[in-house]
């Protein structure tokens, strides 16, 4: 049942499209009487009047309520945002994910009739579909940020709305900080409006942080959602995929065949498994199934194959947590919830950080079975028992809490902070945590201590750092690779740790792939073998027009993160140029690259133990660890290595791993 307060309004368009008589732009009558009947158009008057009488506005509306499509398009026809040039009128409305951020952008531009990247456009890595008539802008929170370093006062925009602020990604608190810190300054030439917006109650602590801000609440979603459980508990056992491919299969018999299901699972490999079982299963047993995985690297042309619509065959989604919030597909009336969620977790006291499966929360299990409701009354089956679920925690962690924040601080520092201990955080992270981030920044020279106690700023390179959309670690890896003559390589290095594993069997899980992979592996380590792969992959693209993905998956290649590798590269050597980085290549002679690293990231040199077989960190021997099975180096044992990654599963293993020699460390440089 919907309870709402308030009274529909209709609303005139401004962006000169032809409109009918009751003020809508001239679209279809379906889309036009779903949006007239979304809980949010139901309070538009009340919505309307509370935006304009506050700076800041916390909005919480339910999974299914419209407020990710419908807000932006009330404030803007509602005239609220007047700022003196076309620039200042812009709304950009955030997005933790980039599928969000494409897909809202282009319902959006439907309902106004209109194209994409004219009035209504949307802008994140790689892809900038946005013109100077552009007035609604979907953007990752990321881009934003990127924007800040030179725009710290974000004057291109005279509204920015903050969408599923209650994921709280590292982007997003980044982002509330900004936001936070300027709304105490006088600086903009006129007032920054400033919405946030939350599936879940996290409304009073959103307040709080922004003093006291205005908080309206939606009630109601578009449709109901049956829940069910399972009689007994399961979360503590490692069967994910086989439980959800077997609740797939039960369903489907019971299930109308038009009826989509959407299955949340953990993470790619998972999902990668799951669409290999089910669609083996589906062949064996003569089932017609349309079946496709949904993860965030994953190629646009694959991601928007879950749009299509067949109303004989069944469609099931494998997806990661990439479809919990702002994305409808279409045809789903099911939704199968594994419960579980990849999470990194960083150690700074050990620099080690940990990918962990992990619960998760409930706000998470409803807006996941909430996926099933959007277009009609749906299912969610929960493959945990009401037991589980009452003891998950209410909201997840925010990524603030448990990640490496050398990147939030350092874009802070080039923002003119200079004393980090005042930042304001909604949620604070450990101090420990903040201080390991300070030092670590200390140590690469990005950042130096000012003659006022306490104070710090950024140096020269933490200047020129801070403009890469990438780790800091990396960029310091491209300010030494220019100093000695090979920018080019460097740059390919750290397009591949900047993505995802090209590798289809990252986890040496297939014998036939790992014997193909040698071609690649150089004893020098991981970084040249990346380069070597980056050179085939480009020959192979430029003699082969057909067949190139065969001839890739030889060799286990995927070709859809190769492309992303590919697009990576342009933008780090664009940004390379921009900053007049001197740009020298090594050609097969890797000696001046392998310095570099070791140059760069001399706090992640470790020296080989003969005792123990293991390496030790140099700057701190207690810290030991073992060379990833996925390198090259897994089976040599070198006597000196740097590595770029250390994580920890059932070991804590060096991943991404090259051969130095220890003269290359200079004492002064551990800092």
């Amino acid at each position: 049942m919907n309870n709402t307060i308030g009274s529909t309004s209709s609303y005139k368009s401004l962006n000169g499209s032809k409109s009918s008589s009751n003020g809508y732009p001239s679209v279809s009558e379906d889309i036009k009487a779903t949006t007239a009947q979304l809980p949010v158009r139901l309070v538009q008057e009340e919505l309307i009047r509370s935006i304009r009488e506050n700076e800041v506005c916390i909005i919480i509306g339910e999974t299914g309520s419209g407020k990710s499509t419908q807000i932006p398009q009330m404030v803007l026809d509602s005239g609220i945002i007047q700022g003196s040039s076309e620039s200042e009128n812009m709304i950009v409305v955030t997005q933790p994910r980039r599928l969000a951020a494409r897909a809202l952008a282009t319902r959006v531009a439907k309902e106004r009739n209109g194209t994409l990247g004219s009035e209504v456009g949307y802008k994140f890595r790689f892809e900038n579909i946005s013109s100077e008539k552009t007035r609604i802008l979907y953007a990752t929170d990321g881009i934003l940020m990127n924007e800040a370093t030179n725009d710290p006062f974000l004057n291109k925009y005279g509204m920015v709305i903050v969408d599923e602020a209650h994921e709280r990604s590292l982007a997003t608190d980044m982002l509330l900080i900004l936001l936070n810190r300027i709304t105490k300054r006088s600086e903009r030439n006129n007032k920054l409006r400033i919405i946030v917006m939350s599936a879940t109650l996290e409304a009073e602590k959103f307040s709080k942080f922004f003093n006291g801000a205005r908080i309206f609440a939606i009630e109601g979603r578009s449709h109901p959602t049956q829940l069910f459980y399972l009689p007994r508990s399961c979360l503590s056992e490692d069967r994910s995929v086989s439980l959800a491919v077997d609740c797939v299969f039960q369903l489907h018999k019971t299930e109308p065949p038009e009826d989509g299901f959407l299955v949340f699972l953990p993470g790619v490999d998972e999902i990668l498994s799951a669409v290999r079982l089910t669609v083996e299963r589906s062949k064996a047993c003569g089932l017609k199934m349309i079946v496709l995985p949904l993860y965030s690297s994953l190629p646009t042309t694959k991601q928007n194959l879950i749009y299509a619509v067949n109303s004989k065959i069944r469609k099931v989604v494998y997806s990661t947590n990439i479809a919990e919030t702002s994305v409808t597909i279409p045809g789903i009336r099911v939704v199968i919830d594994s419960g579980k969620v990849k999470q990194k977790e960083y150690l700074p006291l050990r620099k080690v950080e940990l990918l962990k499966v992990v619960n998760i929360s409930k706000a998470q299990a409803i807006q996941r079975a909430g996926r099933a409701g959007r277009e009609a009354p749906g299912k969610c089956y929960r493959l945990y028992s009401e037991t589980e679920y009452d003891k998950m925690t209410a909201n997840p962690s925010p990524e603030i809490m448990r990640t490496n924040l050398c990147s939030l601080l350092l874009t802070y520092f080039v923002l003119g902070m200079r004393k980090y201990k005042k930042l304001p955080y909604v949620d604070h992270p450990p101090s420990e945590q903040v201080t390991r981030g300070v030092k670590e920044l200390l140590k690469m020279k990005l950042i130096r201590k000012t003659s006022e106690s306490g104070c710090y700023e950024c140096t020269e390179e933490g200047t020129m750092v801070a403009k890469f959309p990438i780790d800091p670690m990396y960029g310091k890896i491209l300010l030494r690779a220019a100093s000695n003559g090979c920018l080019e390589e460097a740059i390919t290095v750290v397009a591949f740790l900047s993505s995802d594993p090209v590798f289809t069997n990252d986890n040496n899980t297939d014998e036939r792939y790992n014997e193909a992979r040698k071609k690649f592996d150089k004893n020098e380590g991981d970084h040249v073998r990346m380069i070597m792969i980056y050179r085939f992959f480009k020959e192979t693209r430029k003699n082969k027009k057909n067949g190139l993905k065969e001839d890739l998956h030889k060799f286990g290649l995927n070709e859809g993160r190769l492309m992303t590798v590919q697009n990576v590269r342009k933008q780090i050597h664009q940004l390379c140029m921009m900053l007049k980085l001197a740009d020298g290549s090594c050609g097969t002679e890797f000696t001046v690259l392998r310095k570099s690293l070791a140059e760069a990231l001399p706090y992640n040199v470790c020296i080989r133990d003969p005792e123990t077989k293991c390496y030790r960190l140099m700057t701190d021997p207690t810290v030991t660890c073992k060379i990833h099975p996925s390198s090259c180096l897994a089976r040599r044992q070198p006597n000196c290595i740097v590595f770029t990654t250390l994580i920890e599963t059932n070991a804590c293993y060096a991943r991404d791993v090259t051969v130095i020699d220890r003269d290359w460390v200079q004492e002064d440089s551990l800092g």
